[in-house]
């Protein structure tokens, strides 16, 4: 009796379901938007009349398609052969107001259905596995009552991330930009930062100057924080208002109140080919620069500003330097966290120059440069002659003078010996001469030891120019090192040295520091000074100008010169 009860619970459970499939149809059939509400509760596998599947299968594939569903599109798009005299049937059963409701009871249903196969397969034959897949079928119809609120929220979540989410041809299409080569890039945040009283504002002012000159920007706004109206005077800055009219917008003098309306206005803006430079930012900081969260709010700034099109350019401070330890920036970290490249600003008082070093790129190919300004105009030189500093040039000098003027090719240990004796630094020596070595002169193998011969490397490649003034006055000296003393026949005439005692002479080649195993005349190198700031090109027409060539065989002693300068190539110490 027990038997025939279960089986009559059994037919009534499919009856049930079958009823359930047909009207989830139905409806879906009246109103295909109903399938949002449920593909993601039942699927094809649940319905248990095959033909009633084979319909649905085709439904949801005809709805991702975004193809009308009706019984024609079913019929002709199913990849099942579908019987069609079950579609009337379906048409005529009236649709569900809640086909969510019952399409949760049909999962349940066809869960316990398969729970049921489970329990009789587990009477015949005890199998663990059998008891793990019943207790997660079960798990399942635990679940049921929360699947429609996931899903749906599922929906509204991919509508939404949509709308946010990486837009593909918009990135393809944007084109990577630098408005200063290895400097600044298009679109980006770049920090400057420096040491007090470098020439962050000035380098800046004329970058500027020169992205509007060049077309690179269409619009400036510079907001300066730091400086009052006589330095902008001093610095002939609003002659470029003069110059640029709106598009240098520069703001000078304000206080932190219209500082914040104008951000807030630019906020509002499209600023395409805009640059936006901040001078300098602590002036834009509501709290401490050494709190992350206080800079966080500037940078969030700064970011939205850049979100709208605008390059920002923002000037920062650098820490004095420590003895254990030395920052690139002052404050707090998000400065360097939240800002696409970031670049450090020197400057070379001897050569005038400034060089900018990149310690942060994210975007672009950042590389160290220098940059000189030449009649206000921004002009990039080359980085080894930006960084050589006065005494370099010295070294390098006494090194050629001393190179050119042996009676035999001298060795390492002589021309570092020649720089010691002058009083310049010893570990300095040996890097003028190995930062020498293929860019001013050269060395090859001796038989002596293997030991490095030095020569200078000659003509064009060698760098070395002699300008000469010609004149009929008596040979007129330049200032040589103040390190290094003349010999003692400084202004005698050369007859009168040749004819000098050997002992003569070597006492007072001694006595003046200078070795005569170098070979060195007091006559070698009358004049020195330093061909500075003039461009290779110049000096190398002026030498050809004069008639003279190094090979010409001409010493200071024919004729007579007012000066005899040396050209110094740009090596890196």
């Amino acid at each position: 009796m027990s038997q025939v009860h279960s089986n009559y619970n059994k037919n009534q459970s499919i009856m049930s379901s079958l009823n359930i499939e047909k009207s989830i149809l139905s409806s879906i059939f009246y109103d295909s938007n109903l399938l949002d509400d449920i593909k993601y509760i039942i699927s094809s596998n649940n319905f248990i009349n095959s033909e009633y599947k084979k319909i649905y299968s085709t439904m949801l594939e005809l709805h991702s398609a975004d193809i009308p569903i009706d019984e024609i599109m079913v019929l002709s798009k199913s990849k099942n052969t579908i019987n069609a005299d079950i579609i009337p049937e379906i048409l005529a059963t009236t649709p569900l107001t809640n086909i969510a409701e019952y399409a949760k009871e049909l999962k349940k249903a066809n869960l316990s259905q398969q729970i049921y196969l489970l329990t009789i397969k587990l009477q015949e034959k005890f199998d663990i596995e059998l008891i793990e897949q019943m207790n997660a079928l079960k798990l399942q119809i635990e679940e049921i009552d929360g699947i429609r609120k996931l899903k749906l929220e599922d929906d509204r979540l991919f509508n939404f991330f949509e709308k946010l989410d990486l837009d593909f041809d918009e990135v393809d299409k944007i084109k990577f930009e630098y408005l200063y080569d290895d400097l600044l890039v298009k679109n980006e945040i770049t920090m400057l930062s420096s040491l007090p009283g470098v020439g962050k504002s000035l380098i800046s002012v004329h970058l500027c100057d020169h992205l509007l000159k060049t077309k690179k920007i269409k619009q400036l706004f510079y907001l300066d924080g730091d400086n009052g109206l006589s330095t902008i005077k001093d610095r002939n800055i609003h002659h470029y208002k003069l110059k640029y009219g709106n598009q240098f917008r520069y703001f000078v003098g304000k206080s932190r109140s219209e500082l914040k309306q104008i951000i807030q206005k630019l906020q509002q803006m499209n600023l395409e080919d805009t640059l936006i430079v901040f001078d300098s930012i602590k002036n834009f900081i509501d709290g401490d620069r050494d709190k992350n969260k206080d800079v966080s709010i500037v940078m969030e700034t700064l970011k939205s500003l850049r979100n709208n099109g605008a390059t920002v350019l923002f000037l920062h401070h650098q820490n004095k330097k420590q003895k254990d330890f030395n920052s690139d920036f002052a404050g707090s970290s998000a400065f360097a966290e939240d800002t696409t490249n970031a670049i450090r600003l020197e400057f070379n008082k001897d050569k005038e120059t400034f060089i900018l070093t990149p310690f942060k790129a994210r975007a672009g190919h950042l590389e160290e440069i220098a940059l000189k300004l030449d009649n206000s105009n921004l002009v990039r030189v080359d980085v080894e002659f930006a960084k050589q500093t006065a005494e370099d040039e010295e070294m390098i000098i006494e090194t050629i003078e001393f190179i050119k003027s042996s009676y035999s090719q001298p060795i390492w240990s002589d021309l570092w010996k020649n720089l010691i004796e002058l009083g310049y630094n010893k570990e300095k020596a040996s890097k003028i001469i190995k930062a020498g070595e293929g860019k001013i002169w050269n060395f090859k193998r001796g038989d002596r030891n293997n030991q490095k011969v030095y020569f200078l490397i000659d003509e064009k490649e060698t760098i070395i120019e002699y300008v000469y003034q010609d004149s009929t006055r008596t040979t007129k000296s330049t200032k040589r090192s103040g390190r290094s003393e003349r010999t003692p026949f400084d202004g005698t005439s050369k007859e009168l040295y040749n004819n000098t005692p050997y002992n003569t002479k070597q006492k007072s080649t001694q006595s003046s520091g200078i070795s005569e195993r170098s070979g060195r005349s007091p006559f070698d190198g009358t004049s020195k000074e330093l061909y500075n700031n003039i461009p290779y090109n110049t000096k190398q027409k002026s030498a050809q100008s004069s008639g003279i060539s190094e090979r010409s065989g001409r010493t200071p002693f024919d004729g007579g010169f007012d000066d005899l300068e040396v050209y110094i190539p740009n090596i890196n110490i």
